[in-house]
């Protein structure tokens, strides 16, 4: 139903006090609690796609923090670590600023990875980015069937048309559950 992540100071290593994030594995239920909010909140959404599909792949999550910028997820596999940050256009030099510069400041060797729905390719310092929609579809190039990325492409779509019929929806649905 939903995923609890807590967080983690990227450079000390220690575990944050700070309140979990919450991530709920369907958007319904994210727009039923939130009111049709998936529509104004876009970064949140794509943020729980990501928690969603990292989880699925068997990765661990956490959240971090270097100094006072975040780190969307720390990512631990099989002893193996990995640094996730989503947005959802990298426009403007702010938005460069706050989605690299976390990743910059930790000093390990693990992979970094900026997840966005940009085409063009940002990728700078030792920090890959990718579009997210072709991450999201990424394991399906390995496995040479052709059918099932089609299969995988069509539910895909059909999960954005589901995303979008519950924004316009969610609302009759909290409505008939006060009654």
């Amino acid at each position: 139903m939903h995923l609890r992540v807590d967080g983690v100071d990227c450079i000390g290593k220690n575990i944050l006090r700070l309140r979990p994030k919450i991530y709920f594995a369907d958007h319904g239920f994210r727009e039923a609690f939130f009111s049709g909010s998936n529509n104004r909140n876009i970064e949140q959404v794509l943020e729980n796609i990501v928690a969603t599909e990292l989880t699925r792949r068997g990765w661990s999550l956490r959240f971090g923090s270097v100094s006072d910028k975040k780190v969307d997820f720390v990512a631990d596999k099989n002893g193996r670590r990995m640094y996730v940050q989503v947005c959802y256009l990298l426009a403007s030099d702010q938005t460069l600023e706050r989605e690299f510069s976390p990743l910059q400041a930790i000093r390990d060797n693990w992979p970094k990875l900026i997840l966005s729905l940009d085409e063009v390719n940002r990728s700078t310092l030792g920090i890959e980015h990718r579009n997210l929609q072709q991450w999201l579809l990424r394991h399906l190039h390995h496995r040479g069937n052709s059918s099932y990325r089609s299969e995988m492409r069509n539910a895909f779509r059909l999960q954005a048309m589901r995303q979008y019929t519950a924004v316009h929806t969610a609302p009759l649905v909290l409505e008939t559950y006060q009654r």
